[in-house]
């Protein structure tokens, strides 16, 4: 029977009792109708439990209509506490994603701007390896040219070698000949001493002669003096040929000293070529390993620019999608206060376990504002943050009825009740010293707690 129906059958009763008091005087007194304006404004009001059993028909018709009202009420308080959970579960999740993408973002941008250095780093690198490719060019030509100095110069040693071997052979047979010549000067220098001695015989003998010897005298005398001159020139050439000999062998001695020189100068000019060459064969590698260096920077800095070029794009991407889910965050906080606001509205009805059931969304909305907090979108004061006596719930627990207390999931509830406000509390805690992953460990302590939470509070829930 509708509302309606119970409305009209109670207008109707007046006729009822016309046709009851035309009836036999035997038929039993029904009992009086209930007055049903304060039972109605109850029924309205949603103080379902003030409505009675009643003992006519229309009280007890009320009664089931605000039983069914009450229970309707429940299911929808149960459907719109799903909702509130889903939605806070969801801007948790969403809050979550927010942190994750801010901090992608914040990782991308660095990213973005290491592609660009690494681009200028590459141009500037490539520009170096354009000038040492050039440089090793250079060192291969200068060591080249060096080479052939140092061949040029080798052979020139080798002639002059040659050369100066030559003189000392010559020198050598020079010094032989002049000992020859001072041998034959000795003998000259003996026949003069000779000549003379003949000489003064002579005139000894021409003295003895007397007259007859006086023309041979003359001659005695002039060969006498012939001696003398001839003893005079041998010592004279004596003393040049002395002399030439000493030359000689000072002579001698320096064409040793230049061989001597010529040939160390040979192995040290045959050493720098043997050095040039190596020096020509490293720099003939070195400007090879040049060219492939900058083949291969080229093809770096192509490929840096296509990363820097990729990276703008996903930094570009990840600042929309940090977008998006702001609004979503945004647009889920609204429905959020939405429904809890209407929850608030649902708790003036009669309706059973309501502080349990709104203690569901209690609990994700706490939650949900610890994940804020830790992305920096709200600001907890530790001091002011309810603790498990003063919340909802808490004064709820502290003075339930000992219908609840009976139950063995009221005594369960208490512990991880108060694991969710210290673990909470202690986050934003940390969260005011600029600890972060101290706060995101608290906030786990929290989730876990909460979950338990959750799951005695629908255990104390009748069905």
């Amino acid at each position: 029977m509708s509302f309606r129906q119970i409305l009209d059958r109670f207008a109707g009763s007046g006729d009822a009792s016309r046709t009851e008091t035309s009836a036999p005087a035997t038929a039993p007194t029904p009992p009086p109708e209930p007055d049903l304006a304060p039972l109605i404004d109850a029924i309205i009001g949603g103080r379902y439990d003030d409505v009675p059993d009643g003992t006519t028909p229309t009280g007890r018709e009320l009664r089931r209509l605000a039983t069914t009202l009450q229970r309707r009420a429940a299911a929808e308080m149960d459907s719109m506490v799903d909702f509130a959970v889903g939605i806070v579960d969801e801007v948790i999740l969403s809050v979550d994603m927010f942190g994750g993408l801010r901090e992608i973002d914040a990782r991308v941008q660095s990213i973005a701007s290491a592609a660009e250095e690494l681009l200028v780093t590459s141009a500037g690198i490539s520009s170096a390896a354009d000038a040492a490719s050039d440089a090793a060019g250079a060192t291969n030509v200068a060591a080249e040219a060096g080479a052939d100095a140092a061949r040029s110069t080798s052979a020139r040693l080798g002639t002059l070698a040659d050369a100066v071997r030559d003189s000392a052979r010559r020198t050598d047979l020079l010094a032989g000949t002049s000992a020859e010549i001072e041998t034959i000067v000795a003998e000259i220098r003996d026949l003069a001493d000779q000549t003379n001695l003949l000489a003064l015989n002579a005139n000894i003998e021409a003295a003895r002669a007397g007259a007859a010897g006086t023309g041979f005298a003359v001659v005695a005398s002039e060969v006498k003096k012939l001696a003398i001159r001839s003893a005079d020139a041998t010592t004279a050439a004596r003393d040049k040929i002395g002399r030439l000999q000493s030359e000689m062998e000072a002579i001698t001695e320096l064409m040793t000293r230049c061989l001597e020189l010529t040939s160390s100068s040979e192995e040290a000019v045959h050493d720098n070529a043997a050095a040039i060459a190596d020096i020509t064969h490293h720099a003939e590698v070195s400007a090879a390993e040049m060219a492939r260096i900058k083949d291969a920077l080229a093809e770096q800095r192509l490929a840096s620019g296509e990363v820097a070029e990729s990276v703008h794009t996903i930094a570009d991407m990840s600042r929309r999608n940090l977008g998006q889910i702001g609004s979503v965050v945004e647009t889920a906080g609204r429905m959020e206060r939405r429904a809890v606001e209407t929850l608030t509205d649902m708790m003036t009805s009669d309706i059973p376990d309501k502080v349990i059931r709104i203690a569901k969304v209690d609990h994700m909305v706490w939650r949900r504002r610890l994940a804020t907090m830790a992305i920096g979108d709200e600001s907890l004061d530790p001091n002011e943050l309810a603790d498990h006596h003063s919340c909802r719930l808490g004064k709820w627990y502290d003075a339930a009825s000992s219908e609840y207390r009976s139950r063995p999931a009221f005594a369960q509830l208490l512990a991880p009740h108060e694991l969710v406000h210290r673990h909470g509390i202690e986050a934003a805690r940390r969260h005011a010293t600029g600890n972060l992953p101290a706060t995101l460990l608290e906030i786990d302590a929290v989730t876990q707690a909460s979950a338990l939470v959750m799951q005695k509070l629908e255990d104390l829930i009748e069905r």
